[in-house]
């Protein structure tokens, strides 16, 4: 009889022991699961701010295009315009007039159709380019919106609490653990990224990286228009750009000249066939096409040794400072040179980044700096659950009653614990499809998507502060 009754006790304190194993397994497996649904969920948003960036840089290049292109268009419809009046001058001379007149008539014929495809590939692009510019803007307030510093909060730790209770009916994040999971996510929306505005005058660094970004995104076409063609003594030199212009205005010129070589030490000279130009802006207001960017100097790209690029190609140096002060007079062939604007362009918005000196640091993730916001943000769940949904002896009735009786000793009757998952950057460089041109280890930005979650040690401080270290 004693060797049975001690063996019931044994029975008894085994089966408690599991029952609360088992508990304590559900518990870590629901807080590894908030910890981790709340990192993804903050990885998602950085996600969300990078497409929106990427978005709103392809859409700036598009504009550009559309500029660059009309620009290009008024060019050509200006040279066919001057090439015609040249050879109706020159019809009435002997011999070659009756070659000229001929020419005259085909250049006069192109003079008619670009003069009616112009006015309609502006109302398409001008349409397009407000669209884009509307898009630009949603994108901008919508992240905005998801960056809410207290809407976020609210609705991550009400997300981790439905992902502890649907692992661990019963369970629930303590009140220590949701003040702490506010302070890191608020840490992580106010600390680790930033919202740049752009001035309304003035310049700013935040505002010229993200110009820059868009001007080193520019197509072939957009950066530069300048090409030469001919043999001595006479070369056809085609020049321009499209480049923006302080924050809030595309702005593309685009000349055509004939190059006439003469022997030393005679100055070569250059003979203007035909210029033209486009603007992107908010309203007209007679803007100048000179001297262009940064006035004149061009822009400075960062990415490329600090190289600077002139303005609209090389429009200045190739053809000259005549005729770019035509393109600037007359941008429009001959009509109201308004026509060579397009309005409601509000360029570029304000926009989210990683803070300086945040998600620099490795992002391997076997990096011993885990748990540090170089790296990335961590969020921390703390599970509470009362002991007697752990079902053990005592909280059964009739098993382990009287002298059998077992008592579970626990910090105000509850069990709990907690896990930490952490937001991180990582551009895989293995993969072709995701690797980067120049192979080097792109640290974090939200410019491009890699921000992924995983689970990580708790930090120190924050488990000696919910007192969970002996």
């Amino acid at each position: 009889m004693a060797f049975v009754a001690v063996l019931s006790v044994g029975v008894l304190v085994m089966f408690s022991n599991q029952q609360s194993l088992a508990r304590k397994t559900q518990l870590v497996n629901a807080a590894d699961a908030a910890a981790y649904s709340v990192a993804v969920q903050q990885a998602r948003a950085l996600n969300f701010a990078a497409y929106g960036n990427r978005a709103r840089v392809a859409n700036e290049v598009a504009i550009a295009q559309m500029v660059g292109m009309y620009s290009w268009l008024n060019q050509v419809h200006k040279t066919s315009r001057n090439i015609k009046t040249t050879l109706n001058a020159i019809s009435w001379v002997p011999y070659i007039g009756q070659v000229a007149a001929v020419l005259a008539r085909i250049f006069q014929a192109i003079d008619v159709a670009l003069g009616q495809v112009r006015p309609l590939m502006r109302q398409a692009f001008q349409l397009a380019i407000n669209g884009l510019d509307l898009i630009n803007g949603t994108l901008a307030n919508g992240t905005r919106l998801l960056f809410n510093t207290a809407t976020r909060s609210v609705d991550a730790i009400k997300f981790a609490g439905q992902i502890v209770e649907a692992n661990a009916p019963g369970a629930r994040l303590s009140a220590a653990g949701s003040a702490q999971l506010t302070t890191q996510l608020h840490h992580a929306f106010n600390t680790f990224t930033t919202l740049h505005r752009i001035p309304q005058t003035g310049t700013s660094a935040p505002a010229d990286r993200f110009r820059n970004v868009v001007m080193k995104s520019r197509d072939r076409f957009s950066r530069t228009r300048d090409k030469d063609a001919g043999l001595w003594p006479l070369r056809l030199n085609q020049a321009g750009g499209t480049d923006m212009v302080g924050y809030r205005q595309w702005a593309a010129v685009d000349t055509l000249s004939l190059e006439v070589s003469v022997p030393w030490p005679l100055d070569d000279f250059d003979l203007p066939l035909g210029w033209g130009g486009a603007q992107a802006v908010e309203r007209y207001q007679n803007q100048s096409f000179l001297w262009g960017m940064n006035n004149g100097n061009g822009w400075q790209d960062s990415w490329d040794n600090n190289r600077r690029h002139r303005p609209y190609g090389d429009a200045r140096r190739q053809t000259g400072r005549l005729l770019m002060n035509n393109a600037n007079r007359d941008p429009n062939v001959g009509s109201s040179r308004s026509g060579s604007f397009f309005t409601g362009y509000d360029g570029l918005r304000d926009y989210y980044d990683v803070a300086n000196g945040k998600g620099t640091n490795s992002n391997n993730p076997r990096n011993n700096n885990a748990d540090k916001d170089t790296v990335g943000p961590v969020f921390t769940v703390h599970v509470q659950s009362a002991q007697a949904l752990s079902r053990t002896s005592p909280h059964i009735d009739g098993m382990g009653a009287g002298q059998m009786a077992l008592t579970d000793k626990t910090h105000g009757g509850d069990v709990s614990t907690l896990a930490s998952a952490q937001v991180y950057f990582n551009r895989p460089f293995a993969l072709t499809a995701f690797a980067r041109g120049d192979r080097k280890l792109e640290v974090g930005n939200l410019f491009n998507p890699y921000w992924q979650a995983r689970l990580v040690e708790t930090p120190g401080d924050v488990s000696a502060l919910l007192g969970l270290l002996p």
